[in-house]
């Protein structure tokens, strides 16, 4: 098995886990085996952040930060709007089946579609607005930083992570030359991500005590995992 990374990983989450009775849970033991595999010397870079992303998802699906009501923010003329036009969105939909030569495929199709579009504002499930949520339920300030940093990016930084987290789901890997990817950013959102999920398993650990966070050589000093705060700029956590 792996070299510094693992060792560094294993030994803080096994001093933790002497300490707490959490360890008994088993989201926290996928947690943390995704966590110390992510950064097996082994592993591809698609791996590493495969598993990070699985690390997240089992905590975001244990504190319930995986699901949003995208109508629930509206005022109540904004979502009754939004109801109307939806709900005449799907009935044109619909109207598809009957014009023309329509295959039953074709059919089955439009109507899932249609069932989709007039209940767009409701439930909405996006990784990396469930990392962002986790985060500040934690009280990691990471999220607050780095969503003021990718302000005028698209999606912003809740963006990236779902680009990032789709890329190795759904296709298997990061398409980083066929889509001209910017390797630096996946580096440090790979490197800050491992950091960040490790801090949060050590508060739901209880760990009251210090870790060195590997990202950045400037941090080699002990720091308590709480120790990312409001006023840290996203170049302190590594980005650019």
């Amino acid at each position: 098995m792996g070299g510094g990374g693992l060792r560094a990983t294993g030994l803080l989450i096994s001093r933790a886990c002497s300490r707490s009775n959490e360890l008994g849970q088993t989201f926290v033991r996928v947690a943390i085996v995704h966590l110390v595999r992510a950064r097996y010397d082994d592993q591809t870079l698609d791996d590493s952040m495969s598993h990070l992303a699985r690390s997240f998802e089992t905590l975001c699906k244990r504190y319930r930060t995986t699901g949003k009501v995208l109508g629930r923010g509206l005022s109540t003329h904004q979502r009754d709007e939004t109801r109307e036009i939806l709900k005449d969105t799907a009935t044109r939909i619909r109207a598809l089946k009957y014009e023309g030569t329509v295959g039953p495929g074709q059919k089955a199709a439009l109507d899932r579609i249609a069932s989709r579009a007039q209940s767009a504002d409701r439930r909405d499930n996006p990784f990396g607005a469930a990392v962002v949520k986790l985060l500040k339920s934690f009280w990691l300030a990471d999220a607050h930083i780095l969503e003021t940093h990718y302000q005028d990016r698209r999606g912003g930084w809740a963006g990236i992570l779902g680009q990032y987290r789709g890329d190795v789901t759904h296709h298997g890997y990061l398409p980083i030359l066929e889509e001209d990817r910017d390797v630096e950013e996946l580096l440090a959102v790979r490197d800050h991500l491992h950091d960040a999920v490790a801090r949060v398993i050590l508060k739901i650990l209880r760990f009251d005590g210090g870790y060195k966070p590997g990202f950045i050589s400037k941090y080699g000093v002990s720091r308590p995992a709480g120790w990312v705060k409001p006023h840290l700029s996203a170049q302190e956590l590594g980005y650019k």
